[in-house]
């Protein structure tokens, strides 16, 4: 169901909950109109007519439209929102808030802090995160609310069009990156969902601070502030289940990043360090592997836990390889023109 965006806010407890409440409602109201109308075209339909079958089709589709209002009826009265919503309301709770934002917890990261707390960086390297932010068609629960779901393909549009901030905890004081300069860079994997990369800048205390925690484990969690531009709902059939929500479409998408608080597992976030562009040439080629089948599957392997995290020094192992690697290929590159040559 399209509508116009309404910007929320909230991030836990009732206030994360007011746009899902109108949502909810706008929903009802929709399902209950078009049923209305249907019955009023059939209605119409059969007062004009004459055929037998013509009117047997029309008494059937009548039959069919009062049975799904009762089921959209009976769907209402178990619904695990309103209900929610009703208990909320007499203890005078409301939920209110506009941008809403989602917490999801993260795997440990395997990185290996020092000593004295701080992550593992050599000279030369660069800081870099990279978290999936949100997790296509995996049903998450809010509180005992309901139940949400990110239909695959959601972030589409926003990746494209939106000016987002990497923050720290949703606080704009605390900004790690941001996509108009490229610092943060955000891609729509059909199979996984919204996936980040930001460059930390180099000798800044709150990049390194926030860094270190992520390394030793002390943040674990991603998040997201968004909009929602489509969605609907699928509710309860019994007392006691909770509504569904499928999120279709991101209207906006405000903000990502690591959290102190995760409400729910599944996402994916780590520290990657990485040598500066100087050393390894073309930006291009240090990006490649974001169009990597490999990559994705990386990422998928290291989201489910079946896989350890590379080291620091792995990576620097595998960084010296590549480029040795790469320096016998400029090497060979003329020889096996040569013989191709030759061989033409």
């Amino acid at each position: 169901m399209s509508r116009e965006t309404i910007i929320e806010t909230g991030d836990a407890g009732p206030g994360r909950l007011g746009w899902a409440a109108r949502s909810l409602s706008n929903w009802f109201k929709h399902e209950c109109m078009r049923l209305s109308i249907e019955r009023q075209v059939f209605r119409q339909e059969f007062s004009e007519t004459s055929d037998p079958a013509h009117q047997a089709e029309l008494q059937a589709a009548l039959k069919e439209n009062a049975a799904e209002q009762k089921r959209l009826d009976e769907g209402w009265r178990c619904s695990s929102m309103r209900t929610g919503l009703e208990l909320a309301a007499e203890k005078k709770v409301t939920p209110a808030g506009t941008i809403e934002r989602r917490i999801a917890e993260s795997p440990a990261s395997s990185m290996t802090p020092s000593d004295d707390g701080h992550a593992v960086k050599s000279s030369g390297l660069r800081t870099k995160l990279n978290g999936l932010a949100a997790v296509y068609e995996t049903p998450t629960q809010i509180g005992n609310w309901f139940v949400e779901r990110i239909a695959r393909g959601a972030f589409s549009e926003v990746v494209r069009t939106d000016d987002v901030r990497l923050l720290f905890n949703h606080d704009a004081n605390q900004i790690l990156a941001r996509s108009r300069n490229q610092s943060l860079r955000l891609y729509d994997s059909l199979s996984e969902g919204l996936v980040f990369w930001a460059d930390l800048l180099a000798d800044d205390p709150l990049s390194d601070a926030i860094a270190a925690r992520i390394s030793r484990g002390d943040i674990s969690g991603c998040s997201f502030s968004f909009t929602v531009k489509q969605d609907r709902w699928e509710l309860g059939k019994k007392a006691g289940d909770l509504d569904l929500r499928i999120i279709e479409k991101i209207g906006h998408l405000y903000d990502v990043g690591p959290v102190t608080y995760p409400a729910y597992e599944s996402t994916f976030l780590r520290v990657v360090f990485e040598r500066q562009a100087s050393d390894i040439g073309d930006e291009s080629d240090a990006d490649a592997y974001f169009d990597d089948d490999d990559y994705w599957q990386q990422i998928t392997d290291e989201a489910a836990g079946r896989r350890r995290l590379v080291t620091p020094e792995q990576q620097r192992q595998i960084e010296r390889d590549s480029h040795r690697l790469k320096r016998m290929l400029r090497w060979l590159r003329p020889e096996l023109a040569k013989g191709s040559s030759r061989g033409s």
